[in-house]
């Protein structure tokens, strides 16, 4: 069973966040933040996406720092982070996997979150307005095919088993309800996953779903600040950012007060 602690977020936010917050949630977006523990980037990251929508944390490891799954209770949702990461085989990527195979909704969208991810919650609800609004079945930034994109490093490991493998950078995305039953389905039929970044995509493409590259959509771009793989983020900047791994400069992203301009202004 898995141990939580998103059960009391609703109270803790009311009485910690001033009160001009208000804004009624969106009903349909669920938001999975993913971390090795309950911390303090964890923490922020939470009230940021608490009046978008559903939250929760999902942790890498027990205690009282989110939802967790033991490593016999996830046997089978490995891969996720691919054969040639030096990370463990199970991460809070394959218990958020996990979790959704027994908790997915109806009608439901839902946004995975890494915890080095950080920004103010005015560019969040921007980004999660406006992508709701195209409702494609995968938002993520970089979304390529190998035919376009032939220098990305983990090709290096093959086509994952697509004949027409794509990509995508996916520290923060979206994915529809339809696209995460094809991901289940996926492992069902393979016992097990392959590369995050090549499944999500590639399964886009095999099922002819809709997908949104926030990279190449000009009205998105205004939303990012430093976004990439690396180096690391080690100023503060305006806008969603990524990799953030320093507490302070993660801390000070997220409370800016700063608001992104109007779409097509």
């Amino acid at each position: 069973m898995p141990t939580n602690w998103n059960d009391d977020l609703e109270n803790r936010f009311n009485r910690t966040r001033p009160r001009e917050i208000s804004t009624p949630k969106m009903t349909n977006e669920r938001f999975l933040i993913l971390g090795r523990r309950g911390d303090g980037a964890i923490l922020r990251l939470q009230e940021v996406f608490f009046p978008l929508g559903s939250v929760e944390v999902i942790v890498d490891e027990p205690g009282d720092g989110g939802i967790w799954y033991s490593d016999e209770e996830v046997a089978g949702f490995g891969g996720l982070m691919g054969d040639s990461s030096p990370l463990p085989p199970l991460t809070a990527w394959s218990r958020a996997l996990y979790h959704l195979s027994k908790t997915l909704a109806e009608n439901e969208s839902v946004w995975l979150v890494e915890d080095d991810v950080a920004g103010n919650q005015s560019y969040f609800r921007a980004l999660v307005t406006e992508t709701a609004a195209s409702d494609p079945d995968l938002a993520a930034f970089e979304i390529r095919s190998k035919e376009e994109d032939q220098s990305w490093y983990h090709w290096k490991d093959g086509d994952f088993g697509f004949e027409q493998p794509w990509r995508a950078f996916a520290p923060l995305c979206r994915m529809s309800r339809h696209l995460i039953q094809a991901i289940l389905e996926y492992r069902r039929k393979n016992h097990k996953f392959v590369f995050h970044e090549v499944l999500f995509a590639s399964l886009v493409i095999q099922h002819g779903m809709r997908w949104l590259d926030w990279d190449r959509e000009t009205g998105f771009q205004r939303l990012l600040g430093a976004y990439r793989y690396r180096p690391v983020v080690d100023t503060v900047q305006q806008g969603i950012n990524h990799p953030v791994k320093d507490a302070v400069i993660h801390a000070e992203i997220c409370a800016l007060g700063a608001a992104p301009s109007p779409l097509n202004s």
